[in-house]
């Protein structure tokens, strides 16, 4: 899997838009991980995220 994202904090002692200036300001990163399931009890659950592509 193939993804993007920002990597921001809010601080909640600011205001709405302060926070959403920051998000907007934050870089966008794209990054890949592979996720392993395994099925237990009738339900598919995440037995492992490789990070290290």
């Amino acid at each position: 899997m193939t993804a993007q994202m920002r990597d921001y904090f809010t601080d909640k002692r600011q205001t709405a838009t302060i926070n959403d200036q920051r998000r907007e300001a934050a870089y966008i990163e794209r990054f890949s991980e592979i996720w392993t399931f395994k099925l237990i009890d009738g339900q598919y659950r995440v037995a492992h995220i490789n990070q290290s592509l």
